[in-house]
């Protein structure tokens, strides 16, 4: 995009000196208009903490008050005894000791309530909301949990690894590597001796060879297979062969010549008399 160029005789123009006049007045009236609202707000707040230092230093209004609160609690108290007393028709002998606590606990209520005043609304939360009651959790429990989970992890290892084929070749090969190790070893050769030992009689019977294991039974029936699977495949070559002959080789052979020939003596006798010649 090109320069925006706004030509000086337009009304708007930032640069032109009315414009300019009118944001510097409109600045200045936002300024003072904003020092007025923080004035207001500064006389409010002081006014609030010399009426609550005067509270709490019991001047003015508020002791007589206070006086004249705990009074009625009194009257009020003294009212309800003896409208009781009527009532009923009989004397209690505790009744001071029950004024006494009942004004003790007006005023425990009243300085309670005057704290929260002065706390005033708290701007962060607290240390019961920080930590409520159902994110402690028991500790007896959460050992049950944890007992549970571990039995149940393991449980579940000991179903794969008894389902894993892999566990069940590894068994098959360590029997059959235990029963290779417990076959008899080979006699020693006495070729190389200098006196060769006696031959053994023909009257004490050899031992029965060891049955053969598993994967000794595995290894010769994979042989087997596999040897017949070769032979299979060498008689189909030997007949795809045998059936790629041309008629000319069926049956005399490539060393006999034409097996079709119609003289066949005459072209022997021919080809035995250029023999001779060359």
């Amino acid at each position: 995009m090109g320069k925006l160029n706004i030509a000086h005789h337009k009304s708007y123009h930032p640069y032109r000196r009315d414009n300019i006049e009118r944001v510097r007045k409109d600045e200045e009236e936002a300024a003072q208009k904003e020092a007025e609202a923080e004035g207001r707000v500064v006389l409010a707040d002081a006014e609030a903490r010399l009426d609550l230092l005067r509270e709490r230093a019991g001047l003015g209004k508020g002791k007589g008050k206070k006086k004249e609160d705990d009074m009625k609690v009194i009257e009020d108290a003294k009212a309800s005894i003896l409208a009781k007393d009527s009532n009923q028709g009989h004397i209690n002998l505790f009744e001071d000791l029950e004024q006494q606590e009942m004004i003790t606990s007006v005023r425990a209520s009243k300085k309670a309530t005057q704290l929260e005043a002065e706390k005033g609304v708290p701007l962060a939360p607290s240390a019961k909301d920080l930590n409520p009651w159902y994110s402690e959790r028991d500790k007896g429990q959460e050992s049950q949990e944890d007992e549970k989970s571990k039995r149940l992890r393991l449980r579940d290892l000991a179903s794969k690894t008894m389902n894993d084929p892999l566990t069940a070749i590894t068994h098959q090969l360590a029997s059959g590597s235990s029963s290779n190790s417990s076959s008899p070893a080979p006699r020693p050769s006495w070729r190389h001796s200098r006196h060769r030992a006696p031959p053994e009689s023909n009257d004490k019977m050899k031992p029965p060879p060891p049955p053969p294991s598993d994967a000794t039974t595995m290894r010769l029936t994979r042989e087997s297979s596999e040897r017949e699977r070769a032979l299979a495949l060498i008689r189909r070559k030997q007949r795809e062969m045998r059936g790629s002959e041309t008629p000319s080789t069926v049956h005399g052979g490539l060393d006999e010549g034409y097996g079709d020939v119609f003289n066949r003596r005459e072209v022997e006798e021919a080809h035995l008399y250029r023999r001779r010649r060359w």
